[in-house]
């Protein structure tokens, strides 16, 4: 039996079960989130490779299969590579949410001040975290709305 479309009968609702979109859902989604941060955050001129989005299945996984943490996303800056974790997002408002917080890590200078500023700040004190939960907070709920107005005035399916 195939799986039904979230994306074109709007059921696109902060609490939305992830589990719910199909794969090509979830990049079609992404590619809106990385239309909405674009717009809002711009991007980092200093970074030499476009930004990519990666969703994965798994987050940590060691050489043997096993969950070494689980995650919602991540930053990778060597790579410029926003990282989305199925395993650890439970929602849409989740998917979105982290998308945000990922983002502003892409904006920000992580490779020359993030760890500096580790030395001197705990993981919830840190300047760039803070800045980034507060984007979240900020702007998730308008994401959410725009994608809802992106799929009700698109008829088309993906």
């Amino acid at each position: 039996m195939e799986k039904k479309s979230y994306l074109t009968n709007m059921n696109l609702y902060s609490k939305t079960p992830i589990k719910e979109f199909t794969d090509e859902e979830l990049v079609h989604i992404s590619q809106q989130c990385f239309d909405f941060c674009y717009e809002l955050f711009g991007i980092n001129r200093r970074k030499h490779t476009p930004l990519s989005i990666c969703i994965y299945d798994h987050s940590t996984e060691n050489n043997w299969g096993y969950i070494l943490e689980k995650k919602w996303g991540e930053y990778c800056a060597v790579e410029n590579e926003i990282r989305l974790f199925k395993d650890g997002i439970r929602t849409l408002g989740e998917f979105t949410s982290t998308f945000i917080h990922e983002y502003t890590h892409s904006t920000q200078p992580i490779t020359t001040k993030y760890y500096k500023l580790v030395k001197e700040y705990s993981y919830t004190d840190h300047p760039f975290e803070v800045e980034a939960l507060s984007n979240e907070k900020k702007y998730n709920r308008k994401l959410l709305k725009q994608l809802r107005q992106c799929y009700h005035t698109s008829s088309t399916s993906i």
